[in-house]
């Protein structure tokens, strides 16, 4: 009986396919295999049942250098036949994370550059304002400068003018101190009588003497003007001299910045053109998901969506990291084991 028993059993033999689900092993209407049933109407077998990959180390992989490591580790394992998805804290979906390759990197180093450019631009149009500006005042001060050659003509005419004057005004005052002279003996009565206020003839007389008299007042006066002249004179022609070099400060200025806003501008148009070059790039790498050139910035390290993945995929002394493998089908057969074995 054994023997016939043995038999159906070696016929059965070439058909046996090994299975490792045990689900199958079950009645279908236990609690787990209901679960898993249902569960299988939106995953696949390979989700519901993924393998974890160990890697420890000696030290804390929390750095940008050990996830480098870790992605090729990842990627790796991704490569291995019969594997459809490998999940690790560079790649939580099993793709790698949004706006991790360096060529997207740099493009965004040039975000706030491309952001601010039209601004600069803005910012060199002013320059031309600021030179238009500029000129106007060269031109007020070329002006000034024509009026004050003429003030410091006018004034040096006054002044020799005015010694002319002084000189007419000695002779003046000299002649008419011979008059005085001669008729003080007159003079004095007019000053000697006590009602001449009340006599026309005698208070025009002694008014006319009065008169003669303020005229060494106007001969102090000029000579005094005659001085203030002199100084003005010399003045004038030492602040006419100022102006030349200023308008022509003023008018290399007025070059350095035309010359500085024809650099600039030409310099910001190749800087827009490189951006907007940078940046297509970047986007073109960040769209493909290429993951030949990945690399986390120290600053994703303290984000808080990146430590919870952290958590997730690293031991909390980050000396140990898991990767979830998913195969691309039934993990439960001998196919799937192979490939476990390879990876």
């Amino acid at each position: 009986m054994s023997i016939a028993i043995a038999l159906i059993g070696l016929l059965a033999l070439p058909g046996y396919k090994t299975n490792y689900d045990s689900k199958k092993y079950l009645p279908p209407w236990t609690p787990a295999n209901v679960g898993y049933t249902a569960a299988g109407r939106h995953f696949s077998q390979a989700r519901m049942n993924p393998e974890l990959l160990l890697v420890e180390t000696d030290h804390d992989m929390r750095n940008p250098a050990d996830m480098l490591v870790i992605d090729r580790i990842a990627k790796a394992v991704f490569h291995v036949p019969g594997i459809s998805r490998v999940q690790a804290i560079t790649r939580p979906l099993g793709r790698p994370i949004e706006h991790t390759s360096i060529p997207f990197q740099i493009s965004m180093q040039n975000t706030v550059q491309v952001e601010n450019m039209q601004y600069m631009k803005q910012r060199m149009a002013d320059m031309l304002t600021q030179a238009d500006a500029m000129q106007q005042s060269i031109d007020t001060m070329q002006h000034m400068y024509d009026i004050m050659a003429q003030t410091v003509k006018v004034t040096h005419n006054m002044d020799v003018l005015t010694h002319e004057m002084v000189v007419i005004t000695n002779q003046l005052r000299d002649h008419i101190a011979d008059f005085d002279d001669f008729w003080r003996p007159i003079r004095s009565y007019f000053y000697w009588e006590r009602h001449c206020y009340d006599i026309p003839i005698c208070w025009s007389l002694r008014s006319i003497f009065d008169a003669l008299d303020g005229l060494d007042q106007i001969d102090e006066k000029l000579a005094e003007l005659s001085g203030n002249l002199d100084q003005l004179d010399v003045l004038m022609p030492q602040m006419l001299a100022q102006l030349p070099p200023q308008i022509a400060t003023m008018k290399t200025m007025k070059t350095m910045m035309l010359t500085m806003h024809s650099s600039m501008s030409s310099l910001y148009d190749q800087m827009d053109e490189m951006s907007k070059n940078s940046t297509a790039m970047g986007q073109a790498f960040d769209a493909s998901r290429n993951d030949d050139s990945f690399y986390i910035p120290p600053e994703v390290f303290d984000n808080p969506d990146f430590k919870r993945g952290l958590k997730m995929f690293l031991s909390p002394d980050g000396h140990a990291v898991r990767f979830i493998i998913s195969h691309e089908g039934d993990p439960a057969t001998p196919k799937a084991s192979h490939t476990s074995n390879r990876s």
